[in-house]
């Protein structure tokens, strides 16, 4: 028997992105499968708009961030999987399908994450989380694996730290790691992933699993697109650490 999957989507002020979105969920999955929207901020669509796509949509008047919209969906359902994308994605054909297919045939696996393309350019496939000491104390940083040296070695997929934004968990693992809705935007996935390593949750980006990502502006207020004061203070204080991004070279 198949596992009951709901696709969870946080949105905010720009319900161009999500229409998007929405549409190449129903073009590339299943007619019928379950969504929810957290929809905050001021300018959402008109109900009948969402009716076409059967979404279920919660309203929030006030801006929340993506983590505690996220947050809001897992308590808001008892499926098996829950599978979260952002707005600005856009599904291609078989990604819904290859994410939940390995998540479903690899039961070891707790969490599986697609991959972007921006720009015409694929993006990094996994999230690696590394320790070193700087002159502040203990700091936390990324390492990146790219998607062509994964499939130069003919890897399907790779186990990694922290998964992008297109990721589908198993509801058990929720009781492990959870979308800390503290969080306004910044350094809310590099927490996820903190939680996910230390806590040693299966986490595998999944090779082919691919989804545009566009980026853009907001018709409204939002705390996306600030460096949302506080949340590197809240990190250092959750953390001990300082969290100084990917190191690269």
């Amino acid at each position: 028997m198949s596992a009951r999957v709901v696709i969870g989507i946080p949105t905010c002020n720009r319900p161009d992105k999500l229409l998007a979105c929405l549409e190449s969920v129903r073009r590339t999955y299943r007619p019928d499968a379950a969504v929810v929207v957290v929809d905050s901020g001021t300018i959402s669509l008109p109900p009948e708009r969402l009716a076409a796509f059967g979404a279920r949509v919660i309203r929030i008047d006030h801006v929340i961030g993506p983590a505690a919209a996220r947050a809001r969906i897992t308590r808001e359902t008892d499926q098996e999987l829950i599978l979260f994308l952002d707005d600005d994605l856009i599904a291609r054909p078989g990604a819904l399908d290859k994410l939940i297919g390995f998540i479903t045939d690899h039961p070891g696996v707790q969490i599986a994450s697609g991959h972007w393309v921006q720009d015409g350019q694929p993006t990094e496939l996994g999230q690696f989380i590394e320790f070193g000491l700087s002159d502040q104390g203990i700091a936390a940083f990324k390492r990146f694996i790219r998607p062509d040296e994964a499939v130069a070695s003919r890897l399907q997929a790779v186990c990694c730290d922290i998964p992008l934004a297109s990721l589908v968990i198993r509801r058990d693992a929720t009781r492990q790691v959870n979308f800390d809705g503290r969080y306004k935007f910044f350094y809310e996935m590099f927490d996820f992933g903190m939680q996910c390593k230390t806590q040693g949750v299966g986490v595998f980006a999944v090779v082919g699993a691919l989804f545009d990502h566009h980026p853009g502006g907001y018709q409204g207020p939002s705390q996306r697109d600030d460096r949302a004061p506080g949340d590197f203070e809240y990190f250092v204080e959750k953390w001990n650490m300082i969290p100084i991004g990917p190191l690269r070279g």
